[in-house]
């Protein structure tokens, strides 16, 4: 339900529903157009060229461009599904046969080694930034993955964050510049990357996980949230 569809559905049957429309959620879901409208909207985000089934063979200037180690991403699957770090040239074929098999389209990215870090929005016309939550995955862990988003005690997950007060205040910026740039509503939770006090923006969440272990509900509730609040903060 989080690339738009059930959300066009919801409204052809004229039923209400929390968090992005049927434009953010397809446009948030799609993470080329993300990058593009992040661009677009002056909000860093890394390098990257894409690629496709019908032309799997990436330009080999345009990779040098990039350089190793890189991200390999699908387009439109979440979760860290299909994705790929890339060390050594020799490897992109498969990461590439990978991705492939999530998506027909591939992001190729440069891999920015930093600390990560996300941060909540809550709103609609008034938005507010949740307290930044700093995420370490666990050792056997090379970035977090899915296995790491999901399992119980798989990575270090600090909140608030330990960073100084004026990185957090431009974290809080660009999550909020984030959820605007893709016309989100309700809620969302962007990933972000701090490396040598610059920040870049990798994606934005508009349906955040919401078990118990999920990032959105512990920085809610370090703002105040407790679970059953936030539900209700959702619905109004």
């Amino acid at each position: 339900g989080e690339d738009g569809t059930v959300q066009g559905l919801l409204d052809l049957l004229n039923i209400p529903y929390q968090g992005a429309g049927v434009i953010g959620s397809s446009v948030a879901m799609n993470k080329l157009m993300s990058k593009r409208l992040y661009r677009q909207a002056g909000i860093p985000t890394p390098d990257y060229i894409t690629i496709c089934t019908h032309d799997p063979q990436p330009d080999p200037q345009k990779v040098a461009d990039i350089g190793f180690p890189l991200v390999v991403k699908p387009v439109c699957a979440g979760s860290s599904v299909g994705m790929s770090i890339v060390k050594d040239e020799k490897d992109l074929p498969a990461a590439i046969e990978k991705g492939f098999q999530n998506d027909d389209t591939l992001i190729l990215e440069q891999y920015i080694k930093g600390l990560e870090l996300t941060c909540g929005v809550l709103g609609n016309q008034d938005i507010q930034a949740l307290p930044v939550i700093e995420i370490i995955p666990g050792d056997g862990y090379e970035f977090f993955d899915y296995q790491a988003k999901y399992m119980a005690g798989a990575t270090n997950e600090i909140c608030p964050a330990r960073i100084d007060d004026q990185t957090t205040q431009k974290v809080h910026e660009l999550a909020i510049a984030a959820h605007r740039a893709l016309f989100l509503s309700g809620y969302s939770r962007t990933d972000m990357l701090l490396r040598d006090g610059q920040l870049y923006v990798l994606e934005t969440n508009t349906i955040p996980g919401m078990t118990a272990t999920s990032l959105y509900p512990q920085s809610a509730a370090k703002a105040g949230y407790e679970f059953g609040v936030l539900m209700d903060k959702l619905i109004e």
